[in-house]
């Protein structure tokens, strides 16, 4: 994992084969997990109580993650990838800078 480009504790990942054998699971799947939707890009809400792991959940331990599946071939293997991204952080800001954008209008 050394040689990745992004910390793999910062998201939710699963990797599986094409039998459904778990091959790795980040930090973050260990707390919940993500059922498949499609192999596509999703949304997600999964509650998550912060005492287990700080994701910067709301006032109801909830947590929106931006999901993503996709099959690859590992040689003659299928892998299917899931990957979630917390988006918390993302939301907070949006909603923040829309407050302060209203504001200026408003001035």
């Amino acid at each position: 994992m050394s040689q990745m480009t992004f910390s793999p504790e910062n998201y939710w990942i699963k990797i599986t084969d094409g039998d459904g054998t778990l091959l790795y699971r980040s930090r973050i799947a260990r707390f919940t997990d993500i059922l498949p939707d499609r192999e596509d890009t999703y949304m997600v809400e999964k509650k998550i109580p912060r005492d287990q792991i700080w994701l910067e959940q709301d006032e109801h331990d909830e947590v929106f993650f931006r999901v993503k599946t996709i099959a690859v071939r590992l040689g003659n293997s299928p892998i299917m990838v899931h990957i979630a991204k917390p988006i918390e952080k993302i939301e907070e800001e949006v909603e923040q800078r829309l407050l302060f954008f209203a504001i200026g209008l408003g001035i």
